[in-house]
């Protein structure tokens, strides 16, 4: 099949598929409506999520209800349903069934006490063993093993901690458990219709630092032939021969949760012929691995499809997308998933979605999972990690342009084989070691290295697989003068800075290079094996590794060699901020490069091909192909900020060295300053502060609703709520004809505008829970009063998780409220505007004090931020026009450039014929087709994001691109952390993260 074919409608399978957040009570009429809507809009399933906020019974008789519907209604649509496997996450507890099996299957953590004295540890609970020490831990001995002349310096006791929230994640009765009560209740129910799979999400090693099991004494011992009790505060202490403990310990940790658990829920899955994908907690850097699985990448091969999550609105060094996908690719898995978007607000637009996707696309992801599609908005649900890319978006009916250009992206990397000849070994095991169950800095020095290895290969267009140490052991033999890993074979080889390697490793690198391999690294050590002394290896190793001190070295050893060498060139340097992957097609090479930089254009890029290919470029928005030269070696360009592009490269027609886009004699022309208003969804204003009064007493001062919500949760009983909202009308003419107060939950209160009580709703606006209840007649000129009253009560199961002691994420993460106070917003054709001036931020971020005021709708805007031109919440579509005078010669090519506009993305008319959708840069159209010399009309439809709306409007960053429900409330959480890679600076958590006055983004030009 030729690839335009492939390319114009891709299968499902290689289509995205997002998150569906099942998190209200579940109408089963309602999914079927919802699963609709996704056909639409072209993605190629879903995930049926539990979530905090569902209010179905999980794993009961309306939950299997709720699936039957999403099984039957999606495979009519043609799109593939899959399940997830728990409520909430991290996967394993089975919504609480696991864990109240009782005290075998409860998590534990392996904690150390020290004191002066053995008396200071009698009370210590939970003991392990009693050891004594040396001056600074030298030597560490068990009490009944110390020398008589050892001088003691102190005393530990290691201990065991437990948490009976979460599961023994290394003992395999605990996934037993697990199956039997998740995957084996589905089976039941649907037998040959189960769903396409389970998406099984973040397992991990949870309590505390290191982690401990009942099992883990007598699985060491088989592992290594030694008590691990004798030497247990090695794994904490740099005493004499700790190097090796750790080595073996984690050896032993990784082994037990890939096999008790990871395997045996890929065996359950091939056994019942579904598939099971998912993602590792904590994939970053090497702490972060350590803290959360001891390694991701021995995990992967027990995916049919593994997977990644990428969290934020920002990018950072390709190894979380180097670690999945060359396992993947390395086992011939062709799919490879990352969970995207979440916490990255809810501006975010499609430029950078595809901006995150280049990025973990070049290095090896090729399927979506959109985090998340939220079934409803209602409460904190519209604050559960944003945004929700669903039919609350002013864009959703044109998503389907996205999810194509995605898709055809997607199957064009699925279907090719990539192109890689190198591999950087992981020093995964050097984490190992470093660990103490801190941070510490030689940790952090071996883990900046790895990544400075990785960005440096990809900054000089490398491309590389990651050899995971447990893989090259299972999977990696010499063969024919390379490594073979796999389906991949390699004649280079690169170390980056490592402290130690296996011993196995160590072998196969010496093979590797008498076989005439090429053996590299790029920083310091090994100066262990399997963490001991081994001088004879070491000696081995040093005569067959050549040191590469600089790029131009990698350069000249590694890049020089390669059967594809691709150069990203600006003034004869490689580009950095380009990265770029090639797969073979069989009828092309197909070359994908990606600008890396979300703010800078790369200018006067030379793409050196190594020699002359028939060059077309791909654009995957149409499936059209452009030919850039018959034969052709350096092409030279631009690239847009943000941009993802794709040539493909045939055998050359005939000889040429240079192309590039030609200077025509062009107009360009850019938009005159006033655009009409042709139409403009409802705008809207968010009432997000009020006064209050709790159970008749003292009224209050104004406090942000959220706030208000979090004082009486301390309570911890009922009361009597009243909330006082006010909003300010400029004049009489400024009260369109449909005034609404849009509000949630309103049968829970009395409400009244002005002294008048409020009828019924009389519809919803963007998602069901916003009910929308007229207001026109009661309102007035001037400032007007809302009066919301009510009881406000939860269940003691709301007070116990939010409240008790020593709580895990486990049930945080089902939390769901009994009832919710929001803020409100006004609904209607108006203006909003602020009484004080706007000071511009960072980020596209626009801040002022307020207050706020309504008046008459605008009807003209000038060609910038829309935001303070009276469109302050606006949350919808915007209709736009001007008369442009166009003077030129009749065979004159003109171009019309838009600039720079922040939006969710937009369309153009000109004289009434549609002719681009824009969904990111380049925001410039020829537009020679459809104008005509003297006037000429053009026309925008540009969709507006709901940040501005839904917040979060008081964080002290401004516009927030790690957004959490914690964000909204102006408090500390994980998310104000700009990776999983570092740990959590303590001095920061008891910061206030809120500020009174008010942030919004531009929205416009």
């Amino acid at each position: 099949m030729q690839l335009s074919q492939k390319l114009s409608n891709p299968p499902a399978e290689n289509r995205s598929i997002p998150f569906w957040s099942w998190n209200d009570v579940l109408d089963p009429e309602e999914l079927r409506a919802q699963i609709r809507e996704m056909a639409k809009a072209k993605v190629g399933g879903y995930f049926m999520h539990a979530r905090s906020g569902l209010k179905t019974t999980y794993l009961g008789k309306p939950w299997f209800e709720a699936i039957a519907a999403g099984l039957d209604e999606g495979r009519k649509e043609g799109l593939l349903p899959w399940a997830y496997d728990e409520e909430g996450w991290p996967s394993g507890f089975a919504g609480g069934k696991v864990t109240a099996l009782g005290d075998a299957y409860h998590a534990r953590g392996l904690r150390m006490q020290t004191a002066k004295t053995k008396e200071e540890l009698e009370q210590a609970e939970n003991v392990l063993g009693l050891y004594a020490h040396t001056q600074d831990y030298a030597k560490v001995y068990p009490l009944d093993k110390v020398p008589s002349d050892a001088v003691i310096s102190g005393y530990i006791a290691m201990t065991h901690s437990v948490s009976p929230y979460y599961i023994d994640i290394l003992n395999p009765i605990t996934t037993k458990a697990f199956i039997e009560a998740t995957h084996e209740a589905y089976y039941e129910q649907f037998g040959d219709q189960m769903p396409e799979g389970f998406f099984t999400d973040e397992p991990r090693l949870s309590e505390g630092p290191i982690p401990w099991s009942y099992i883990m004494g007598d699985e060491f011992r088989n592992d290594h032939g030694y008590e691990l009790l004798d030497v247990l505060p090695a794994l904490y202490l740099p005493c004499e021969g700790f190097e090796a403990v750790r080595t073996d310990f984690w050896a032993t940790v990784s082994r037990l949760f890939v096999h008790s658990y990871m395997e045996q829920l890929y065996l359950w899955c091939e056994k019942h012929h579904i598939k099971l994908t998912g993602h590792m907690m904590m994939e970053e850097g090497l702490y972060s691995q350590m803290t959360g699985t001891s390694g991701s990448m021995p995990f992967y091969p027990f995916f049919h499809m593994p997977g990644i999550d990428s969290l934020r609105r920002m990018i950072h060094d390709p190894r979380m997308p180097k670690q999945v996908s060359s396992v993947a690719e390395q086992l011939g898995k062709k799919r490879v998933l990352s969970e995207s978007f979440a916490l990255s607000g809810w501006d975010l637009n499609f430029e950078e979605m595809r901006w995150i996707l280049n990025w973990q696309f070049v290095n090896g992801v090729n399927i979506i999972c959109q985090h998340l599609q939220a079934y409803s908005l209602k409460g904190f649900r519209k604050r559960d990690y944003p945004p929700s890319l669903f039919t609350q978006q002013s864009w959703w009916d044109e998503y389907h342009h996205f999810n194509d250009y995605m898709a055809r992206l997607s199957t064009l990397l699925i279907e090719g084989k990539k192109i890689v000849e190198v591999l950087l070994l992981h020093p995964m095991h050097t984490g190992w070691i470093t660990y103490d169950g801190t941070n510490n800095p030689t940790i952090q020095q071996y883990d900046a290295a790895f990544s400075e290895a990785t960005k440096t290969l990809s900054g000089l267009h490398i491309d590389y697989h990651l050899g995971d140490e447990t893989i090259l052991k299972e999977y990696a033999n010499v063969e024919n003068h390379a490594l073979q890993v796999g389906l991949y074979s390699y004649q280079t080889v690169v170390l980056p800075s490592l402290l130690s390697i296996d011993e196995h490793t160590a072998d196969l690198l010496v093979s590797f290079a008498q076989a005439g391999g090429r053996l590299y690294s790029m920083g310091e050590g090994p100066t262990l094996i399997s963490g001991r002394e081994n001088q004879t290896m070491l000696a081995k190793l040093a005569q067959i590794i050549t040191r590469l001190p600089d790029d131009q070295a990698i350069l000249d050893e590694i890049k020089s060699r390669l059967t594809h060498p691709v150069k990203l060139h600006v003034d004869d340097k490689e580009e950095k901020r380009l990265s770029c992957c090639m797969h073979d097609q069989g009828e092309c090479v197909s070359l994908y490069i990606v600008n890396n930089s979300k703010t800078e254009r790369v200018e006067g890029a030379t793409i050196d091909l190594g020699r002359p290919y028939q060059v077309s470029l791909l654009d995957l928005q149409t499936n059209t192909q452009t030919k850039v030269a018959d034969s052709v070696q350096h092409l030279l360009t631009s690239f847009e900020a943000m941009e993802g592009r794709v040539y493909l490269l045939e055998p050359p027609v005939h000889s040429r060295t240079m192309a590039s886009n030609g200077d025509a004699d062009v107009v360009f022309i850019t938009p005159n300053p006033m655009w009409d208003i042709q139409h403009m969804d409802e705008n809207v204003l968010t009432l997000d502060t009020c006064r209050y009064r709790i159970d008749k007493g003292e009224w209050q001062q104004k406090k942000a609703v959220i706030r208000i919500m979090k004082e009486l949760l301390t309570l911890k009983r009922s009361c009597s709520i009243e909330l006082e909202f006010t909003f300010t009308i400029q004049d009489r003419d400024s009260i369109p004809a449909d005034l609404y107060l849009v509000m949630e939950e309103s049968k829970h209160f009395n409400i009244t505008v002005n002294g008048n009580r409020l009828s019924q709703p009389t519809g919803w606006y963007k998602d069901r829970a916003f009910e929308k209840l007229l207001i026109t007649d009661a309102v007035v000129e001037g400032e007007n009063t809302i009066a919301v009253e009510g009881t406000f009560f939860q269940s003691q199961h709301v007070y116990d998780t939010l409240f008790g002691k020593n709580m895990y994420e486990t049930e945080l993460n089902k939390l769901t409220y009994d009832m919710e106070l929001e803020s409100i917003y006004i609904l209607g054709n108006f203006g909003v505007y602020s009484k004080s001036p706007f000071a511009k931020g960072e980020r596209e971020a626009l801040e002022t004090e307020g207050p706020f005021v309504l008046t008459t709708s605008p009807s003209k805007l000038t060609h910038q931020s829309f935001t303070e031109q009276g469109l302050l919440c606006f949350a919808g579509k915007l209709t736009i026009s001007q008369t442009m005078l166009i003077k030129k010669r009749e065979d004159q090519p003109v171009m019309l450039s838009l600039g720079n506009p922040r939006l969710q993305m937009a369309k153009l008319w000109i004289n009434g014929i549609l002719v681009k959708t824009f969904l990111w840069a380049p925001w410039e159209v020829d537009i020679t087709p459809y104008v005509h010399k003297g006037e000429n009309t053009i026309t925008m439809t540009l969709y507006a994001s709901n940040r501005n709306m839904l917040g979060p409007h008081h964080h002290i960053s401004g516009e927030n691109y790690s957004v959490g429900p914690q964000s909204f409330e102006g408090v500390f959480s994980w998310c104000e952390r700009p990776t999983e890679a570092v740990a959590i600076d303590r001095s920061l958590v008891d910061k206030s993260y809120w500020k009174d006055s008010y942030t919004f983004v531009r929205f416009g030009f």
